[in-house]
């Protein structure tokens, strides 16, 4: 194994554990996820302010273990 394989391999293993804490992607359902208004299929808020208000929810539900 010389040096180009190693370098490889660490950075293989350094995107393996970005991946591993990467934020989900919001599902596309028609409806906004925080306030649950209808919406057309390609988007997820129906507003920045709903968007902040979910992502504020989510921080919320992680600290609390949830």
């Amino acid at each position: 194994m010389d040096d180009s394989d190693r370098a490889t391999q660490q950075e293989e293993l350094a995107r393996a554990k970005a991946l591993a804490f990467r934020k989900p992607e919001p599902v596309h359902n028609g409806r906004c996820m925080n306030c649950s208004k209808e919406l057309p299929a390609e988007l997820v808020y129906c507003d920045r302010d709903c968007l902040v208000d979910h992502e504020r929810a989510e921080a919320a539900r992680m600290r609390n273990g949830r």
